[in-house]
């Protein structure tokens, strides 16, 4: 889960509901 955290941030800015996408990555 270390690469995959630029994801989760980019998902977080565009998604309000960022902790869900955090959970399904």
């Amino acid at each position: 889960a270390g690469g995959k955290c630029l994801k989760i941030d980019e998902l977080m800015a565009e998604n309000p509901k960022g902790s869900n996408v955090k959970i399904i990555k």
